[in-house]
């Protein structure tokens, strides 16, 4: 997991390909008139997913992990806190891993990050997190999540 401003997303490029296109591009996205839900395809390996939400409580929300997929969680406007576990020894599956939509379901416990806008969280394949909860009170909320094929 990588945590950081906007304005310091060079120094990831030479992660990956597909982070540096999706990190180069995101500002171009962010000039478009998006509505919410709406799906942005950049090329077959990168896309975007706008919504504009309201953020929950921590128990209303599951943990979430992806196989094939890096998560770039980019904070437009409002507060959002993120959960992450470092390990799968704190959470316990429900259901199956969901191929198609490349996730899989967690309950269990973990750490907690808070993104303000013009940050961004980076979650690599099989690294456990918990997006759209509350700081302290229910908000709405912009973000992009840039799904990169890893």
């Amino acid at each position: 997991m990588i945590i950081d401003l906007i304005e310091n997303k060079e120094k990831y490029y030479p992660i990956h390909i597909g982070i540096m296109n999706a990190l180069k591009n995101l500002e171009n996205i962010l000039k478009q008139d998006l509505t919410p839900k709406q799906r942005i395809d950049l090329d077959n390996d990168v896309y975007y997913l706008y919504n504009e939400t309201i953020t929950k409580n921590k128990d209303e929300m599951k943990w979430e992990v992806h196989h094939k997929y890096v998560d770039i969680h980019y904070l437009i406007e409002g507060v959002e806190t993120i959960g992450y576990a470092n390990n799968f020894n704190n959470v316990n599956i429900i259901g199956t891993y969901d191929e198609n939509s490349d996730y899989a379901l967690f309950e269990g416990n973990g750490e907690y990050i808070t993104l303000k806008p013009s940050m961004f969280a980076i979650f690599f394949p099989h690294e456990i997190h918990k997006p759209i909860i509350a700081l302290n009170n229910p908000e709405k909320i912009k973000k992009i999540v840039c799904k990169v094929k890893f």
